[in-house]
């Protein structure tokens, strides 16, 4: 946004420096001077106004923009993520705060998502949609509470899966209300087994 203010202003005080447009006539190739700043219609298409300075100073800002975004590409992996895969080992804990990172584990490796919860409000986790069965399988989901005996004092959820073979799904996890239509967070897990 800098660099096309720049030209902009650049552009601007080549013009009020007393710069001459160069007017070509279309057919004859004819050239009229004109002063800088010379205005017509549109309408009259035999005529084009060139500026060598504006367009030295254009292709200079061409080139500066195809470089900042050949520099902005991702090449990060396709899984949505651009950080390495989270490898917590046999039995490993992921929390909310994983959603959307991709997580590595090896067959037969049993491991965790801790998600906030408080079944007093009615809402629970539950899976949006079935992940691949053939990669990984629930094992079992519990409901802990922080403080036992108080009552509307919220837990977390452990949901604990097992990696079966080697392949990549998706964990999709959802907090619904009881009447399963509001849902009020959805978490994503990517998941690489090998």
């Amino acid at each position: 946004m800098l660099l096309l203010w720049i030209a902009f202003r650049f552009m601007q005080s080549s013009t009020r420096a007393g710069g001459e447009s160069s007017l070509t006539h279309a057919s004859g190739g004819n050239k009229k001077r004109f002063p800088a700043g010379f205005y017509f219609s549109s309408a009259v298409r035999k005529y084009t106004i060139v500026n060598m300075n504006h367009l030295r100073t254009l292709s200079l800002l061409t080139c500066f923009v195809a470089l900042a975004a050949a520099s902005c590409q991702s090449k990060g992996p396709s899984s949505g993520s651009d950080q390495p895969p989270l490898m917590r080992g046999n039995g490993g804990v992921y929390t909310a705060d994983d959603a959307g990172q991709t997580i590595s584990a090896s067959a037969g490796e049993r491991f965790d998502l801790l998600l906030p919860s408080n079944p007093t409000t009615g809402y629970r986790w539950k899976m949006a949609q079935s992940p691949d069965g053939e990669v990984v399988r629930l094992y079992r989901n519990d409901y802990t509470s922080e403080s036992p005996g108080t009552i509307g004092g919220g837990g977390h959820e452990t949901w604990t899966f097992r990696a079966v073979s080697p392949g990549s799904t998706a964990l999709t996890l959802q907090y619904v209300a009881p009447d399963g239509r509001r849902v009020a967070k959805e978490l994503t897990f990517h998941l690489i087994v090998h």
